[in-house]
């Protein structure tokens, strides 16, 4: 096995300043440096990385402080495109703390970042700033984000909330790219949480004990509005039938030209709405329904209506971090995993996910607090309901840090870890599968996994930050320096 390295010398800037952290996203080759003034470097260079380790910056782009979390993001116009923008998002602090403010670049096709025209209608979204988008949410001390394809999640620590985003681009590079930013749900937190992901369609929590996973189609979509929902009620109302005075279908109850509700959501069970020759109003008079002529019988009359057209804008969704909405599930590190002379409940509950990182669209690398690595396998992914299953790595290095690429096609996979220190070692990572019964819930017997070092490398500084440049390939920040290994 060969190990091509080299010192890299940093882009051009204040040599007062030191390179804290690294973020790097592989298909664009796009490089943030962030520094301990809260700036952000951001580069993109199609000759980042070769087999030759030969590095250039040729497109810098310099955001000014306070920053204090960033992510790249992936817009994709549908999912079997492969023509898709990279966006930069940074969240920082606004008006002393009170307010968040979103600052967006994205990448052109001249591989230059740019900043990004966004537009959005919601309320506690201002996009009038001249800086970004200040989200009407506390800052606090810090806040987090992590973003993957079209969507990312913003959590507030102070405000206890985290909400996730949708963002899709409009225009063309000829008038203009922009992005319209929409917000799709909030989540109110009612425990500590340690980590956070969107990746695969899913967001994961990292909390004591365990993750908690929902799936992200439900928070994107999330609810219709009321006059959408009338109308949907409406619809099903009349494709019932007649029984007597009352026509019953489903929820709704029909009685003297009165719709009433009796087993709604909590915003629609003391919703009123009455049937009239306009369609369907709700206590504000606002119409609801589809377009087109229908008959409705109620009382021995036959009522004609003219339908109008119902949006289609859906409200955000609102659920929180315990609750069972949105298909959410909650996946514990098992008792039996925990090496302690502490009594096994309290060393159980010290446990935290502290980060997580995906292998594939359904099996996750978790990192606790403890340095131990657990895989999380998901499956039974059917619609909104999702179960899961942890495994424990057996492994005698506490990891503090790690980087891997996601691949679903390889059954092996190569996971870059690091001690925190001098050292990043290789490892091989195969037989993950776990059985499943014809009730869909895992079996008791498990293989174990099985985890192969392939090298190790030492670097003569205390290691901060690693970043993956493709599976056999890593940026190692030390004090001060950046190093570029690639094994082959």
């Amino acid at each position: 096995m060969v190990t091509l390295a080299c010192k890299l010398k940093l882009p051009n800037s204040d040599p007062s300043l030191e390179v804290t952290s690294l973020l790097f996203e592989p298909l664009s080759n796009s490089l943030a440096l962030m520094h301990s003034d809260s700036s952000i470097l951001l580069t993109s260079s199609p000759s980042l990385f070769s087999p030759s380790l030969s590095f250039s910056f040729p497109h810098q782009t310099l955001i000014p402080p306070n920053s204090t979390s960033a992510c790249f993001l992936r817009l994709l116009p549908n999912p079997n495109s492969t023509d898709g923008r990279v966006l930069f998002v940074v969240a920082g602090p606004h008006n002393g703390g009170s307010s968040i403010l979103l600052r967006f670049w994205i990448l052109g096709k001249n591989q230059r970042f740019a900043k990004a025209r966004v537009n959005c209608t919601q309320k506690s979204l201002d996009c009038g700033h001249r800086l970004g988008v200040v989200v009407d949410l506390s800052h606090g001390f810090s806040v987090k984000l992590s973003g993957s394809v079209n969507v990312f999640a913003l959590h507030s620590i102070s405000a206890r909330k985290i909400w996730v985003f949708a963002a899709k681009t409009v225009g063309d590079a000829d008038d203009g790219l922009g992005v319209n930013l929409m917000k799709c749900a909030i989540i109110d937190c009612t425990m500590p949480i340690c980590s956070i992901t969107v990746s695969f369609g899913f967001l994961l929590l990292g909390e004591n004990n365990g993750v908690r996973v929902f799936p992200l189609r439900p928070l994107v979509k999330g609810r219709p509005s009321r006059q959408r929902e009338l109308a949907r009620r409406r619809e099903h109302y009349q494709s019932g039938g007649l029984n007597g005075d009352v026509l019953k279908t489903g929820e709704l109850h029909l009685q003297n030209e009165m719709i009433q509700t009796t087993n709604g959501s909590n915003d629609l069970s003391s919703t009123s709405v009455t049937y009239s020759k306009h369609g369907i109003s709700d206590r504000n008079g606002k119409i609801a329904g589809l377009e087109g002529t229908s008959e409705i019988f109620a009382n021995g009359y036959t009522i004609k209506t003219e339908v109008h057209r119902v949006s289609e804008k859906t409200r955000t969704l609102k659920l929180r971090q315990d609750a069972c909405e949105g298909g959410s599930c909650f996946i514990a590190f098992k008792s039996l995993e925990v090496q302690s002379p502490q009594p096994m409940t309290v060393a159980l509950l010290s446990l935290k996910a502290v980060s997580i990182h995906a292998l594939s669209s359904k099996k996750f690398l978790v990192l606790d607090s403890a340095g131990d690595l657990h895989l999380l396998i998901l499956y039974n992914v059917l619609g909104s309901e999702i179960n899961g299953h942890m495994k424990h790595f057996n492994h005698t290095m506490k990891v503090q840090m790690l980087a891997v690429l996601p691949d679903i096609s390889m059954r092996t996979q190569i996971v870059w870890v690091s001690d925190g220190y001098h050292s990043v070692h290789i490892i091989s990572v195969s037989d993950m599968d776990i059985p499943i019964n014809e009730n869909g819930k895992a079996d008791g017997i498990e293989k174990p996994i099985q985890i192969s070092a392939i090298q190790a490398i030492f670097a003569s500084e205390k290691i901060q930050d690693i970043a993956l440049l493709a599976a056999n390939a890593i940026l190692i920040l030390g004090q001060g320096t950046m190093y570029a290994y690639a094994v082959s």
